[in-house]
């Protein structure tokens, strides 16, 4: 009764969650004997028929349900198509890794017998909870995308609108049900390369906290304000020497909504501060480029501009929220590929 009294109470009480009410079935049976074993006789007669219909019922539905199953239209209504012709396509390019999405990326896994390893891109169930083999693939190169059209989470048209709109280059193959996407290419095919934690030292302003966790190498780590957003407050990022900056990186995880609405990055050059890049709003990134393919699941803005020498850095706020106060969970500087000679 209790079950039934907390599953009606659930938000979670629909027809496709009955596995929440396992408790009340198991003990079924039992309740039935019980009613069976303290009725009187002339009750005795229904309680029996009463469980010989719910037993028939359940054997009917059974016996149907195992009819159902290995046909090609209910496997196609449960999104659980032929994996095949993607899992070919991928060894014949000699892919190891891939991201998909919940349920294929298990069956990706194992069907393959880990030849083949995949993982969510995120976790599509329980957000921010670890995954199994996620840093895995993160961490790989050559790695693929497998996607559905029309799968229960992320969809394929999802994924190719976030590309498209990071202006990212890639190839699309069909593949029975699925869509393999490979050969990604950051916008303009940059080449970037993100200076180690130890030679960048983040530091703020006058009567700020400390900012060492901004350079720690630990997004989960944050900066925060001791005051809340004004124009002008400013972070300034020192560099272990010279290096030709062509980017910076601020992350914002689980603290995206304490970014300000506009940043400005100054670098300084020969002496002073130079503007790199004015007045840039506040738009998250869809993804980040790392090893070559996108990685989700980071709150995070690149700022990108022309190479400059410099070893000192200014990201200022161009204009405040001064409802909150301002948080940061990274800072990370990057140098890129670029025809311009820089001066020695």
């Amino acid at each position: 009764v209790m079950s039934l009294v907390l599953f009606a109470m659930s938000t979670r009480s629909h027809a496709f969650n009955y596995r929440y009410l396992l408790a009340t079935v198991l003990v079924l049976p039992f309740i039935f004997g019980w009613l069976y074993a303290v009725s009187y006789r002339w009750m005795r007669a229904t309680v029996g028929a009463i469980a010989i219909l719910v037993a028939l019922m359940n054997i009917g539905y059974a016996w149907t349900l195992m009819g159902v199953w290995p046909t090609a239209k209910f496997l196609d209504s449960v999104r659980l198509r032929d994996l095949g012709p993607a899992i070919s396509h991928l060894e014949s390019r000699q892919i190891r890794h891939c991201y998909a999405s919940y349920f294929d990326a298990y069956r990706i896994t194992y069907m393959t017998d880990e030849r083949i390893i995949a993982a969510q891109p995120w976790n599509e169930r329980f957000p921010h909870w670890p995954l199994p083999y996620r840093a895995i693939v993160d961490d790989s190169e050559n790695v693929a995308f497998v996607l559905q059209p029309d799968g229960f989470r992320y969809k394929a048209g999802q994924f190719k609108e976030a590309l498209d709109a990071m202006k990212a280059g890639y190839e699309d193959a069909v593949c029975g049900g699925y869509h393999v996407y490979t050969g990604f290419k950051p916008a303009g095919n940059l080449r970037e390369t993100r200076l180690e934690s130890g030679r960048v030292t983040v530091t703020a302003g006058t009567g700020q906290p400390p900012a060492a966790a901004l350079s720690d190498g630990d997004r989960l780590t944050r900066w925060r304000s001791s005051t809340l957003q004004e124009a002008g407050m400013a972070l300034e990022v020192k560099l272990a020497g010279l290096a030709g900056v062509s980017r910076v990186s601020c992350y914002y995880d689980g603290y995206a909504h304490d970014r300000p609405p506009a940043l400005t990055v100054y670098a300084m050059d020969d002496g002073n501060w130079k503007v790199m890049a004015a007045a840039v709003p506040r738009d998250l990134d869809r993804f980040e480029f790392r090893n070559g393919h996108p990685v989700f699941g980071s709150d995070g803005q690149a700022i990108r501009f022309a190479p400059l020498l410099t070893d000192r850095i200014r990201i200022e706020i161009a204009e405040a929220d001064p409802k909150r106060a301002w948080t940061v969970g990274e800072i990370e500087v990057y140098t890129g590929s670029s025809n311009l000679e820089l001066p020695r």
